[in-house]
């Protein structure tokens, strides 16, 4: 990633919502019951990419501001046990780098 090019995160508000519905279901119902789900998963969004590119604008790496970030706004633990939490933030990876394909390789290679 160059800059502060978030592109990585264009699809971020998807990855919120499926995390939340899958690890975090109670507050996912909670939030569509009192029909606050989509702007909770915009600001959600939007607060974790400004973090972003703060951290990324100030020379941290992509995957060092995401790891910073992530469990803010973002990727919440899940709700359960740590077992849970452990497949919420691979799916969310996965999501985010894909993390888990074939080649296992991480990707932002071993440069940085």
């Amino acid at each position: 990633m160059s800059g502060v090019d978030l592109s990585e995160l264009a699809n971020l508000e998807q990855i919120i919502d499926r995390h939340w519905r899958t690890h975090r279901s109670r507050l996912y119902a909670d939030l569509e019951a009192q029909g606050q789900l989509e702007e909770s998963i915009r600001q959600a969004a939007e607060d974790t990419r400004g973090a972003m590119r703060q951290l990324v604008g100030s020379g941290l790496g992509f995957p060092e501001a995401w790891a910073a970030v992530r469990e803010e706004w973002a990727i919440l633990p899940a709700e359960g046990d740590a077992d849970l939490e452990d497949a919420a933030l691979r799916d969310a990876m996965q999501a985010v780098f894909g993390i888990g394909d074939e080649d296992g390789e991480e990707p932002w290679g071993e440069d940085e």
